[in-house]
C-alpha cells in the first residue's frame, strides 16, 4: 500500500495520481494518524511528502559547499527521484544499471557516479554508452583495468578509489571486511 497525507500533496497534484512504480494509486489521508486508523496497515507503508522532501533537499544543497549526490538505493521510486531532481540534485550515486535507468526516467539532467565496487563489462558498457556515466569506483587493479578496457582511452573518465575504513566507537557494522583499500594501496592504484 502507498499512502500520502493531504498536507503532503504538491499543488495541483491529483489525489488519485497513479504511482509510477507499483501501478498502485496514491491513497490520500489527512495525516499519519488518519492513515493508521483508517487503513490499519499490516505491511510497511510509504508516506511521501514531496514538499517536505524538496525543502530538505534545498536545505542540504544550500548548506553544503561540496558536491551533493543522492544515493538512488536509499529510495529509487520514480516519484522520489523526480522530486529530488526537481529540487536541484543533479548527481546520483548508483549501484546498478537498473538504478541508472530509473534516474534517467526521472531526470533529464543528471550525472552518475557508479560506485558499485564490482561491475561486469556489460554493466560498464551500458553505464558508459547508454547513460553517459564517467565516474566509477574501484578498489583493485583488475577493476580499474576492466573499466579502462571497456571505456577505452576516453578522456574524462574518473575512478574513485574506495578506502577501507575501520569501525570506530559503537558502529553497528564493520565495513572494513567488505571492500576498500588502505591509504598505501590507494596511492598505488
Amino acid at each position: 500500500m502507498t499512502a500520502m497525507t493531504l498536507d503532503m500533496l504538491d499543488a495541483g497534484r491529483l489525489a488519485q495520481t497513479q504511482s509510477a512504480d507499483a501501478g498502485v494509486p496514491w491513497q490520500v489521508y489527512r495525516d499519519a494518524e488518519q492513515l493508521a486508523l483508517v487503513a490499519e496497515p499490516d505491511l510497511p507503508v510509504l508516506c511521501f511528502s514531496p514538499e517536505q522532501l524538496k525543502r530538505s533537499v534545498r536545505a542540504f544543497l544550500d548548506g553544503f559547499p561540496g558536491c551533493v549526490a543522492y544515493a538512488a538505493k536509499a529510495n529509487s521510486s520514480h516519484d522520489v527521484l523526480d522530486c529530488v531532481a526537481r529540487a536541484g540534485v543533479r548527481v546520483f550515486d548508483v549501484a546498478s544499471t537498473s538504478e541508472m535507468a530509473q534516474v534517467a526516467a526521472a531526470s533529464g539532467d543528471y550525472t552518475l557516479h557508479y560506485h558499485n565496487p564490482v561491475k561486469s563489462r556489460r554493466e560498464i558498457a551500458a553505464a558508459f554508452n547508454t547513460y553517459g556515466c564517467r565516474r566509477y569506483a574501484a578498489d583493485t587493479v583488475a577493476e580499474i583495468d576492466k573499466i579502462a578496457e571497456v571505456t577505452g582511452a576516453t578522456r574524462g573518465v574518473e575512478i574513485a578509489i574506495r578506502f577501507r575504513l575501520r569501525a570506530i566507537g559503537h558502529s553497528a557494522h564493520d565495513f572494513s571486511t567488505k571492500f576498500g583499500v588502505n591509504p598505501n594501496e590507494a596511492v598505488k592504484l
